[in-house]
């Protein structure tokens, strides 16, 4: 007879986990940039964000597009900037090493040494580039001196994530 209330498995008998009949997969969440200027002969501007749900890239691209043609009717030149996958390995992207150098003073001269590798997921070297960057810029060890070395695409069966790995210079900037 039932009293009304939940009780525990009886001793000896494992709780019953059902699984779902599907796994669903995380939506793919994108984040894009929209630029602005206000005549063709100004830099653009960051106008602003938003965050874009849509299963790949150039979907993701298209829905950006869409949204920025509904608010660019104010005689502004508007453009899509940045495209920032918020997962690694979202359709559409590759994973990218960049890698980040310094020169060092030295008795005969100076000396290129590498001081930051990181690698990103971005849709294109370009990307690549400006994602590395922001990520870099925001180290407190991070100087203004150091410069993009090197964007290599890593190969398509690469299973690394998003990191970093961080040389000291041998002389600080």
């Amino acid at each position: 007879m039932s009293d009304g209330r939940r009780h525990p498995p009886t001793a000896g008998r494992a709780p019953v986990h059902r699984m779902p009949d599907r796994q669903e997969t995380p939506p793919a969440l994108w984040e894009v940039t929209f630029l602005r200027r206000s005549s063709p002969g100004r830099a653009p501007r960051i106008a602003g964000r938003m965050r874009i749900e849509a299963p790949s890239a150039v979907r993701a691209h298209e829905a950006a597009s869409e949204r920025m043609s509904s608010f660019a009717d104010d005689g502004s030149i508007w453009s899509v900037g940045l495209l920032r996958p918020l997962a690694p390995g979202l359709p559409g992207t590759h994973l990218y090493r960049v890698i980040f150098a310094a020169w060092v003073e030295e008795e005969t001269g100076y000396r290129r040494e590498d001081v930051l590798a990181t690698e990103v997921w971005a849709t294109d070297a370009e990307s690549a580039r400006r994602l590395a960057r922001q990520k870099a810029e925001a180290l407190p060890a991070y100087r203004g001196a150091w410069r993009i070395r090197r964007v290599e695409r890593l190969a398509s069966g690469h299973e690394g994530l998003e990191g970093m790995t961080m040389r000291a210079p041998a002389v600080a900037a």
